[in-house]
C-alpha cells in the first residue's frame, strides 16, 4: 500500500526528514493491518513455506506490546474492514501478484514472497483480545481515521505505509522502531520520528496542502502514476546518475521542487491542461477525492472510534473542544475548484461513495455493526454484504491442485446465506475469488441455500434472537457434527475436532492416514506450554531443565518393562478429559524436547530446497481453509462453540516434519507410542483420542 518510492526517498535522506526519538508515555495509533503484516515479516521463524507457524507468531506479537507497556506506551489499534470500490483495481491487481509469489515460491527465496497465511490477522486480533489491547476494526479502511485520531491526540502514529507521510499525523516508520528497550530514567525503545513540518520546510515553498496531491501525482492505491505521463512531460527531473537514484525517484524530487512553486489551485489548474479531454472529469473527481481523503478530519465521525477505543465522554469532550480548529484548511478551496473547472468539462453528478457508504450500514443490524467493530466478524463479511464478493486469501498449496477453498464450498455457502438473508436480492450475482483453471484468477459462485437440516435460514436481523440451541444445530448441521461424539473432547477442542472431521469427510483421493496422525499428535504440544511455559529453543530448554529431565529418565527407565507396550495392556480406560487432566510436568517435560526438534524447518530440507513438498503442505492448507470458516461461521452464529485458540493447535513447520517422520513408519502407532514411552499420562491421553476417533475418522485400524 501507499505511494511507490516514497519509503525509499525519505530513506535516502533520513538525515534531513527524521529525527531521532525516545518512543515512551504516550498514546500510540498502530495501523492494525501494516503492523500484523510488519510482525510477521520480522518473526523469521514463522516458516510461510509450511502454512504458518502460529504459535511463534502469537508469542512474537505478545512480546511486541509487552514491550510497549514496558515504556507506558498506550497502544490504540486501528484494523481495515471491508474493501472500498475505489480500490478494487488496485485489490486484484496484488491479489495477482501474490498468486505469481507463491507459484514461483521456493524456500531459497522464501524471504522475498510476503506469502502471509490465512489465520495471521486472526492470531493478531486474539492476542489484542488476551493482552486488553484497545483496538477497533473500522467498517472499511482505517488510514484516515488512523491519521485522524493521532491528530486529535497529538500522538504518533505506527505504521510502514508511506501514506502517512502524507497525512500530516506524527509518524513513526515501522523500520526505524528498534527491538530492544533502552533504559535511561525511563524505559524507551528507540526509532525516529518524521514530522511534516520538517518535509515541507525542505522544499522552499511547498506547503502542507500540496503533498496530497503530490501523491495523486505519484500514483497511490486510488490512482496510476502514468495517467499523468502528459503532466511529466512539462516539467523537469534531477538528472539521473547519483546513487540510489532511480526514474521514480527522479518523479519524487522533481514533482515537489515543482508544487513548491504553485499553490493548489494553480497546480491542479496547469496539471487538468495536460489531461486528455476525455479524461477530465474523472481526473478531477479522483483529485478531488484523494485530497479529501488525505485531509478531512470529520471530528464528529471519530467521537464514535474515541467511544469505542474506551475514551470517557469527558475525555472525548476536551479533546474535541481542542481540535474543532483541526478540519482541512483547504476543502472549501478544492470543493469551489472542482466546480468551476467542472463547468468546463460538464457536469459532474456522480453519487457521493460516503453518501453510499452510509446508506448501507444503516441497514445492516446494530448488532452486526457491534460486533464487527469489536473484531470478533472476519472482515470479507463486510465484502460479501457490499461487494456481494468473496476474495479467498492466496496460500501456500500445491498449484497442481484445485485451490484449497474447494474443500469449504458448503461452508462459505451457508455463511453467505446467513449474511444475505432477509435483504433484497439483486441481479448482480454473489462470487468468491480463487485460483482456477491454470492457476489464473477465476470467479465462482455464491450459492444461497434454504434450508440447513430442519431449520429455515433466518434473517441475519434476527439472527441473534435465535436461541444459542437453534444456532448449534445450524452449525452442526453444517458441519455435520455428532453430539455423542464431540462432548468427549474438552470444551476449547472442539470445534477443532469438528473441523478435522469436516476436512476428512471431504477430502478427495489424496487423502491419508499419515496427514491425520500428525494433526492430532501435534495437539498435543499445546499442553507441554500451559505446563512449563512456551519454549522453541532446545539450547534454552536444556539449561533449564536438563539435570532435572535426566533425573526423571533415570527413574522411570528402572521402572519400564522391556516390552514398550505393556502400558497399553495394564491402563483402564479413562475418558480424554480425565486423561488431559492428569498431565504432570513431568511428563511436558519429557516430551518438550520431542517437540521442539520437529519445530523447526530441517537441516537437510534446508540444504536442499528442492526436496520441498508442496502437495503435503496442500492437505493441511485445506485443513486451514476448513478451519478458517467453520471458526468464522461459528462466529456469526454467536459462538455456540467455544472459540479454538489456533495458536495452540497449528504448527505448519511441526506437521510438515511430523508428516514426514510418521511417513516412514510400518505401525504408525507403534511408533507414537514409543515416543511417548516415558510420559504415561500422554500415552493414556493419545490412546483415549484415538479409541474415540477411529471410527469416526476413518482411520485404517
Amino acid at each position: 500500500m501507499g505511494i511507490p518510492g516514497l519509503t525509499t526517498y525519505i530513506l535516502n535522506h533520513s538525515e534531513q526528514f527524521l529525527r531521532s526519538f525516545d518512543l515512551h508515555d504516550t498514546y500510540l495509533v498502530i495501523d492494525g493491518n501494516n503492523i500484523t503484516c510488519q510482525l510477521y515479516t520480522c518473526c523469521k521463524k514463522c516458516n510461510s513455506a509450511f502454512g504458518g507457524d502460529y504459535d511463534i507468531y502469537a508469542e512474537y506479537v505478545r512480546h511486541f506490546f509487552w514491550k510497549l507497556e514496558k515504556c507506558n506506551i498506550t497502544p490504540l489499534v486501528l484494523l481495515d474492514g471491508g474493501y472500498e470500490n475505489r480500490k478494487m483495481k488496485t485489490i486484484m491487481k496484488r491479489l495477482h501478484e501474490k498468486y505469481q509469489a507463491v507459484e514461483s515460491f521456493t524456500l531459497s527465496n522464501e524471504n522475498n514472497a510476503n506469502v502471509f497465511p490465512i489465520f495471521m490477522f486472526h492470531i493478531f486480533k486474539s492476542i489484542l483480545k488476551e493482552m486488553n489491547i484497545r483496538f477497533i476494526q473500522c467498517l472499511f479502511e482505517a488510514d484516515n481515521a488512523i491519521a485522524s485520531v493521532a491528530k486529535l491526540l497529538n500522538c504518533p502514529v505506527l505504521s510502514g505505509d508511506s501514506d502517512f507521510y502524507i497525512y500530516g499525523a506524527l509518524y513513526i516508520p515501522y523500520y526505524t522502531l528498534q527491538n530492544y528497550i533502552r533504559k535511561w530514567r525511563k524505559y524507551v525503545i528507540p526509532c525516529k520520528i518524521y514530522k511534516v513540518e520538517t518535509f515541507v520546510n525542505t522544499f522552499n515553498g511547498l506547503t502542507e496542502s500540496l503533498l496530497p496531491l503530490a501523491a495523486t501525482l505519484l500514483g497511490n492505491d486510488y490512482i496510476q502514476q502514468y495517467e499523468f505521463k502528459n503532466f511529466y512531460k512539462t516539467i523537469k527531473l534531477p538528472n539521473i546518475g547519483r546513487i540510489n537514484i532511480n526514474l521514480q525517484q527522479c518523479r519524487i524530487e522533481g514533482t515537489l521542487n515543482w508544487l513548491s512553486k504553485h499553490t493548489l489551485n494553480e497546480a491542479i489548474c496547469l496539471i487538468m491542461k495536460t489531461v486528455p479531454q476525455e479524461n477530465k472529469r474523472r481526473m478531477l473527481r479522483a483529485i478531488e477525492m484523494i485530497i479529501n481523503e488525505y485531509t478531512n478530519i470529520s471530528i464528529s465521525q471519530y467521537i464514535n472510534i474515541l467511544d469505542q477505543l474506551g475514551f470517557s465522554k469527558e475525555d472525548t469532550d476536551k479533546i474535541t473542544s481542542q481540535n474543532t480548529k483541526n478540519n482541512c484548511k483547504f476543502q472549501t478551496d478544492i470543493s469551489d475548484l472542482v466546480r468551476e473547472l467542472a463547468k468546463e468539462y460538464q457536469d459532474m453528478n456522480e453519487c457521493d461513495l460516503e453518501t453510499i457508504n452510509d446508506a448501507f450500514i444503516n441497514n445492516l443490524p446494530s448488532w452486526f455493526i457491534n460486533e464487527f467493530c469489536e473484531g470478533s466478524l472476519t472482515n470479507y463479511f463486510m465484502n460479501i454484504l457490499m461487494h456481494k464478493l468473496y476474495i479467498y486469501p492466496v496460500q501456500m498449496e500445491d498449484y497442481h491442485q484445485l485451490s484449497s477453498v474447494f474443500i469449504s464450498e458448503k461452508i462459505i455457502n451457508v455463511i453467505y446465506t446467513l449474511l444475505k438473508s432477509g435483504f433484497e436480492q439483486t441481479t448482480k450475482p454473489s462470487e468468491y475469488i480463487t485460483r482456477g483453471q491454470n492457476n489464473q484468477l477465476s470467479h465462482y459462485p455464491l450459492k444461497y441455500i434454504d434450508n440447513i437440516g430442519s431449520y429455515k435460514i433466518p434473517f441475519l436481523h434476527n439472527l441473534r434472537k435465535i436461541p444459542i440451541n437453534v444456532r448449534k444445530e445450524i452449525y452442526d448441521n453444517t458441519l455435520d457434527i455428532q453430539h455423542d461424539f464431540i462432548v468427549k473432547f474438552p470444551e476449547n477442542w472442539r470445534l477443532y475436532i469438528a473441523t478435522a472431521k469436516y476436512w476428512i469427510d471431504n477430502l478427495p483421493k489424496l487423502k491419508s492416514d499419515t496427514h491425520i496422525y500428525a494433526l492430532l499428535f501435534a495437539m498435543l504440544h499445546h499442553i507441554i506450554d500451559l505446563k512449563i511455559g512456551y519454549c522453541r529453543s532446545m539450547h534454552i530448554f536444556e539449561n533449564k531443565y536438563k539435570k532435572k529431565l535426566e533425573a526423571i529418565k533415570s527413574s522411570k527407565q528402572k521402572n519400564l518393562v522391556q516390552n514398550n507396550f505393556f502400558l497399553l495392556d495394564h491402563f483402564t480406560e479413562i475418558s480424554i478429559i480425565e486423561a488431559l487432566n492428569e498431565i504432570t510436568e513431568c511428563d511436558c517435560l519429557i516430551l518438550a524436547p520431542f517437540f521442539i526438534s520437529n519445530s523447526n524447518m530441517e537441516i537437510k530440507l534446508q540444504q536442499n530446497p528442492k526436496n520441498f513438498k508442496r502437495s503435503v503442505v496442500h492437505i493441511f492448507a485445506q485443513f486451514q481453509s476448513c478451519l478458517k470458516h467453520s471458526i468464522d461461521l461459528n462466529a456469526l452464529l454467536g459462538y455456540p462453540y467455544q472459540l479454538t485458540k489456533v495458536s495452540d493447535m497449528f504448527n505448519g513447520t511441526l506437521l510438515y516434519n511430523l508428516y514426514n517422520n510418521f511417513r516412514n513408519r510400518k505401525k504408525i502407532e507403534d511408533y507414537i507410542y514409543c515416543i511417548l514411552k516415558y510420559s504415561p499420562n500422554f500415552f493414556r491421553l493419545f490412546h483415549a483420542i484415538l479409541i474415540e476417533v477411529k471410527l469416526i475418522f476413518k482411520l485404517c485400524v
